[in-house]
C-alpha cells in the first residue's frame, strides 16, 4: 500500500463516543475526529477498516495491515504485541473506569475489592486485563453483555448488581436513552498517581514512515496546547442534567 494511504483501524463493539458509524454520515466520534484532523496535516489519505476489538488486535499482531493507525491505552507499550509500534507523544484523553450501580441499591461499595460474590456486568469483546481475573478470584459471576444499553438495562432491572465501564460511555449511553440523571450511581476507580494505565494515545504501525510519525506528533501537541483536544472531547460530553450521579 502507497505511503500516502494509512489503514485507519476501528474497533466496532460499542465504543461511542470514542468511535462509531453513523448510517448517514459515516464514522464519527472522538478519536475519529482526531485521526482525521492529523491524516489531514500529514497529507495522507485514511482507508477504514471496521472489525471487533480482539479480531482486530489479532490482525495487528499478525501484521495482516502496513501503515496503519489507530489509538490504544499508553500502557500497551509494554505489550509484546504493541510496544514495536508507534505511541503518541501526547495522550488524546484518559479513560475513567468506573462501577455502575442503580441507584437504589443497597450495595457499600468502593472498589473492586468491594464487590466480591456479586453478578458483574461487562462488555462483550472488551479487554479488562487483570480486572477480569480479580473478580472470578473473589467470587464474582461475570456476565458479557453485548451492548452498554442492554447492560444499564439489566441493571435498573435488577438482572445483575454491578457493571464496569467507562464514565464518559455511560453518561453518553445515558443521554442516547433519555434516562434520568439519578437511574444510575457512578463510582469512579481509584488509580495511582502518575498512573498510565488509563492514558490513550494514537497508535502507528512499527513500519509507519518517519515524517508521518513526527507530522502526527506535531499535530496533536499543537491541538493540545490550543486546548482543541479538551473541546472536542467536550463535545461529546452530556449536560450534567443528562447525566448519571457522580460519587467522589
Amino acid at each position: 500500500m502507497p505511503e500516502e494511504v494509512l489503514d485507519y483501524l476501528i474497533y466496532s463493539d460499542h465504543n461511542a463516543p470514542y468511535q462509531y458509524s453513523d448510517a448517514e454520515t459515516g464514522h464519527k466520534g472522538i478519536v475519529c475526529t482526531i485521526v482525521e484532523r492529523v491524516a489531514k496535516e500529514a497529507g495522507v489519505t485514511l482507508h477504514p477498516h471496521v472489525e471487533p476489538i480482539k479480531r482486530l488486535k489479532r490482525s495487528i499482531e499478525s501484521d495482516r495491515y502496513q501503515h496503519w493507525i489507530t489509538y490504544g491505552m499508553k500502557s500497551w507499550e509494554h505489550d509484546p504485541t504493541w510496544r514495536r509500534h508507534h505511541f503518541s507523544d501526547v495522550s488524546i484523553f484518559q479513560f475513567k473506569p468506573a462501577i455502575i450501580l442503580p441507584s437504589n441499591s443497597k450495595l457499600k461499595i468502593e472498589s473492586l475489592a468491594d464487590i466480591g460474590a456479586r453478578k458483574v456486568l461487562m462488555i462483550h469483546g472488551f479487554d479488562y486485563g487483570r480486572t477480569y481475573d480479580f473478580l472470578i478470584s473473589n467470587g464474582a459471576e461475570i456476565e458479557a453483555v453485548d451492548t452498554q444499553k442492554k447492560a444499564l438495562s439489566m441493571l435498573r432491572q435488577g438482572r445483575a448488581d454491578v457493571f464496569l465501564e467507562d464514565i464518559l460511555r455511560v453518561r453518553y449511553t445515558l443521554s442516547s436513552m433519555d434516562w434520568p440523571e439519578d437511574s444510575f450511581s457512578i463510582i469512579p476507580l481509584r488509580r495511582p498517581e502518575g498512573s498510565e494505565a488509563f492514558s490513550v494515545a494514537i497508535v502507528m504501525s512499527a513500519d509507519m514512515p518517519a515524517d508521518i510519525v513526527k507530522s502526527v506528533n506535531t499535530s496533536l501537541a499543537s491541538m493540545e496546547a490550543s486546548g482543541q483536544l479538551q473541546t472536542l472531547i467536550e463535545r461529546y460530553t452530556p449536560h450534567q442534567h443528562d447525566s448519571a450521579r457522580v460519587q467522589r
